[in-house]
């Protein structure tokens, strides 16, 4: 048995001592202990939010450290969130509601804008060039502005035809305002027409990178077919750009092991920004706050 399967091995045993503990204590009369019933439905709420096999849950409830060692995600658990077309698990995904993050393209980089809805699907992303910050926003916002033709249905059951855009249906912003500070989420906010708060630009810290992570790994772990379960178009143009920028992320915890750290490694081609932009969306959706973000 190698150190891992060990390690694994010793959870499983804790975890089966724990629920026959548990079986013990009520069998004794502990069931109405206070503390016990606390713990116990702490459990089960972070067990439905997270998802059994959700990292965060398996090293805090099942002692394991790392679950999937060195990346944030492996290929086959994204693949599995991978979806054709507008429906997951059979249900049309909806886009009454969308959330937008971006992540500003500086020297040679993209600008890469990510669109969610309020059940952690993306609904698309936008890719642009890096240039002046005025005509990168000036670019995505010209294909947020497109007309999508549609059709629903009337009150007497008939279909009618009708066109929307994304841009009108954003309800809240995530973006990137590390290194060049306020000046381009600024921007958007004077000269936009989308929805930019206080709480729209995102100095990424410690705290920051951590709970935008947890966040994404939270809908990506989901159990299957749970509608707030993580899924992005497989078919879209940009879609094996964002698979292999999502699988090489790598995973550290840092501060004593208190901050979930995600990073590119240390390669010439490897990037981070379509993960960026999709963990702002998503945190943006989730309406979070983050404990030490400061928007200078």
């Amino acid at each position: 048995m190698n150190g891992r399967s060990g390690i694994r091995a010793a959870a499983e045993v804790n975890r089966l001592d724990c629920l026959a503990t548990s079986r013990r204590q009520f069998r004794h009369g502990f069931a109405h202990d206070p503390k016990h019933l606390n713990y116990e439905h702490a459990f089960e709420r972070e067990l439905r939010k997270k998802g059994r096999e959700n990292p965060e849950f398996r090293r805090n409830y099942y002692l394991e450290d790392t679950v999937e060692e060195g990346n944030i995600v492996s290929r086959e658990r994204l693949l599995s969130c991978a979806r054709s077309g507008m429906t997951k698990h059979g249900i049309i995904i909806p886009t009454e509601k969308l959330f937008f993050g971006v992540d500003l393209a500086r020297v040679s980089d993209h600008t890469w804008v990510s669109i969610v809805n309020d059940r952690n699907d993306i609904i698309t992303w936008i890719k642009v060039p890096h240039l002046p910050y005025e005509q990168q926003i000036e670019l995505f916002l010209a294909e947020l502005k497109k007309p999508i033709k549609a059709s629903r249905k009337r009150a007497d059951g008939s279909e009618e035809e009708y066109t929307w855009t994304i841009f009108e249906r954003i309800q809240g912003v995530r973006g990137d305002s590390t290194g060049q500070g306020d000046m381009p989420m600024e921007f958007l906010q004077a000269h936009s027409g989308l929805p930019v708060g206080l709480d729209s630009g995102v100095k990424f810290t410690l705290q920051s990178k951590n709970d935008l992570y947890i966040n994404f790994e939270q809908a990506i772990f989901r159990d299957v077919g749970d509608k707030m379960r993580f899924s992005y178009p497989a078919d879209h143009p940009l879609t094996a750009e964002f698979k292999d920028q999502m699988t090489r992320l790598l995973r550290e915890y840092k501060g004593d092991g208190e901050y979930l750290g995600v990073h590119h490694p240390d390669e010439p081609d490897a990037k981070d920004d379509a993960p960026d932009a999709s963990a702002l969306a998503l945190f943006a959706a989730n309406g979070g706050g983050m404990g030490d973000i400061l928007f200078l």
